[in-house]
């Protein structure tokens, strides 16, 4: 806009000249045409009256011409604004949506963490299946979290009776055990609850769905922790069991032997510390 101010005073003056110039022409040949005859005061007057008309004019011209460049200028401004706010605000819009992206990035990572942190910290009910005494299987119910399962409930979907044996025979299955018909308060880590089922020789006669002894079953333990509830569904498998060997432990019969030999010595001695002594 400055540029087009500055051709203002160039513009005006050249107006003004062209105007004298073309005034001046206008007189002179007006005189040869009367033979240099000059006009009266009046007419002198008319004629610069009419010159200075003519500059007021062309004043005007000018005026409006200049404004409607500066106008023109102004619109062109008006636009290189607009677009440049336009470009400010998709600038603007990319980089909150960047900021957006990285606010749910962190929402991520502090869930994932949470999840993480809870999953180490959290209990766990495992369940497995040992055997003892050569052919004994005992079910092994064990905490093996960092922390303390609440409000445990375990539950089975069938019936097992232990060694196969009713309870009209005064042995009461496993599943009318107290740890699964209660709710236990507090199930600490590191704990363990066994329940023997049965010996090898009793499976094999056995079936899946066995009224007595169902070699599949499944184990259900629903606990709190932290606010939330955890349900496990452990299936027991006892079929994998036949046919199957235990390895032997060979330092633990040394033992038991030691222990039975032991003790026979030791009912022999005092058997005979209580027969009376012969005198000779």
């Amino acid at each position: 806009m400055l540029k087009e101010d500055s051709q203002l005073p160039p513009l005006l003056v050249r107006g003004c000249l062209t105007i004298l110039f073309l005034a001046l022409v206008v007189v002179l040949i007006d005189q040869y045409l009367r033979g240099w005859v000059w006009y009266p005061p009046d007419t002198v007057f008319e004629a610069a009256g009419t010159l200075v008309a003519a500059l007021a004019f062309w004043g005007v011209v000018a005026t409006v011409s200049l404004q409607s460049r500066e106008l023109a200028l102004q619109r062109q401004e008006l636009a290189d604004t607009r677009k440049e706010l336009q470009r400010q605000a998709k600038a603007q819009e990319k980089s909150e949506q960047a900021l957006s992206e990285q606010v749910s990035a962190l929402h991520r990572q502090a869930d994932a963490l949470t999840a993480q942190t809870a999953a180490i910290s959290r209990p766990y009910i495992s369940v497995r299946i040992r055997v003892q005494q050569d052919t004994l299987l005992i079910l092994e119910i064990q905490n093996t979290g960092k922390s303390p399962a609440l409000n445990l409930t375990m539950t089975l979907d069938k019936e097992f009776h232990i060694m196969g044996v009713t309870e009209s025979e005064r042995i009461p299955g496993i599943h009318r055990a107290f740890s699964f018909h209660n709710t236990i308060p507090a199930f600490s880590n590191g704990m363990k609850l066994l329940f023997p089922l049965a010996t090898g020789d009793k499976l094999k006669g056995s079936s899946p769905d066995d009224p007595l002894i169902p070699l599949v079953f499944t184990l259900t333990a629903t606990y709190a922790y932290a606010g939330q509830q955890y349900s496990e569904v452990h299936s027991i498998d006892l079929r994998m069991f036949n046919n199957s060997f235990v390895e032997q432990n060979f330092e633990l019969d040394r033992l038991t032997a030691i222990s039975k030999s032991l003790e026979s010595i030791a009912k022999s001695t005092e058997r005979m510390s209580k027969e009376p002594r012969s005198l000779s």
